[in-house]
């Protein structure tokens, strides 16, 4: 072992009052230094010493060294022992750059930054929504995603065009999947673009879509509730991580839900129905038909989708590479007036019938009649 500091960190120590401190995005350390033996120890840290060396040049115990080592490389203060690229071309290489000079702060002695890069290669997505969702894509081909997989069945229409950037005023009328591959292809040839025109109107209609994908992101609203449920059903037969994401006149939001250790969406429902009255009346409408898609006017604006989408595609980016921690509870909103972020948890319900003790797994999600008789009841949250 030849510990090094990253040059980044090198350029951002600060030494007063007897005291080193480290301050950047990631880290902010103090570290008290009365005599300058660490600062001097730092200094040493180039990468052509190995731990007994350090501690001949420093006048330290080899357990100090050792320590010193382990403490920077819990901040991430140090490159990783490794220059392996894991296979990737010399095209990828050059085409990924800045990806490297980013995933290089959040890399440690154990994983490069060249192993974030190919665990991304190595990952597949399935989009579900093509509109706002092609936007999505975009991030995804760019960052270099080696499998997606998107999913719609809509044409593309003049009123997509305030905020579906992917389409162009001479692709009105054309399916929006042929349109979505070509562009992704022509932007990114060396991953594999896959799409599938279908409606998704049941669980059983994603089924094959998502049986071999690693994440699966749903954006589609149509039928209102209904549709976030199918998806949902089709997730817990597979086990699939599903990100789920949508805007609201002042808000956006996403969740995420890992099979049986987060909420689903079932359970966010329940949840909303007994907090909110609107949320009660709203999806009782929905259920006994008296509102339709019709009903929901989309107040997608082009900068709000692309914010939102970028997010996403953030947290989607730290689940496949692992590169550093998601967001700590699953379920974010954006104030799109101050831009502003709170995180919630999406609790287990015991009852839930989609991931709770009730559940029927591989069925269609019940009745949203059903759903919203249970959410009235009294629930136990586990």
């Amino acid at each position: 072992m030849k510990p090094k500091l990253k040059d980044f960190y090198r350029n951002h120590i600060q030494v007063s009052d007897q005291v080193i401190r480290i301050r950047t995005d990631l880290a902010r350390l103090e570290i008290p230094d009365p005599d300058g033996i660490i600062y001097g120890f730092m200094n040493q840290l180039t990468g052509r010493h190995t731990i007994e060396e350090l501690a001949g040049l420093c006048n330290l115990t080899e357990e100090d060294v050792r320590r010193g080592v382990s403490m920077l490389h819990n901040h991430k203060l140090l490159e990783s022992d490794t220059t392996d690229t894991y296979g990737l071309t010399e095209r990828e290489l050059q085409r990924y750059r800045n990806n490297f000079t980013y995933y290089s702060v959040h890399e440690s002695r154990l994983e490069n930054r060249y192993l974030f890069q190919d665990r991304l290669k190595n990952s597949s997505v399935a989009i579900l929504g093509l509109g706002g969702g092609g936007l999505l894509a975009t991030w995804l081909t760019a960052m270099g995603v080696g499998r997606i997989v998107g999913v719609d069945h809509d044409r593309v229409e003049l009123n997509n065009l305030n905020r579906q950037i992917l389409f162009t005023e001479d692709d009105v009328g054309k399916r929006k999947t042929d349109v979505v591959r070509e562009r992704l292809q022509a932007m990114n040839r060396d991953i594999n673009i896959q799409v599938v025109n279908r409606q998704i109107d049941s669980a059983h209609s994603v089924k094959d879509i998502i049986a071999d994908v690693d994440v699966v992101v749903c954006v589609i609203d149509t039928p209102p509730v209904q549709a976030s449920r199918y998806v949902n059903s089709a997730c817990m037969q597979y086990r699939k991580p599903a990100f789920h994401a949508g805007l609201r006149h002042g808000s956006g939001f996403l969740y995420r839900v890992v099979p049986f250790e987060t909420g689903c969406t079932d359970c966010l429902c329940l949840q909303s129905i007994r907090r909110n009255s609107k949320v009660f009346e709203t999806i009782k409408s929905i259920a006994n038909g008296e509102l339709d898609s019709r009903t929901f006017l989309n107040p997608s604006f082009a900068p709000n989708v692309s914010l939102l989408t970028s997010v996403l595609a953030s947290e989607i980016a730290k689940y496949l590479t692992k590169h550093s921690p998601m967001f700590p509870l699953p379920y974010t909103k954006i104030n799109l007036q101050d831009m502003s972020f709170t995180h919630e948890e999406i609790n287990r319900i015991e009852d839930c019938p989609s991931c709770g003790r009730s559940r029927v797994i591989g069925a269609e999600p019940g009745p949203l009649d059903a759903l919203v008789t249970l959410g009235t009841e009294k629930m136990t949250v586990k």
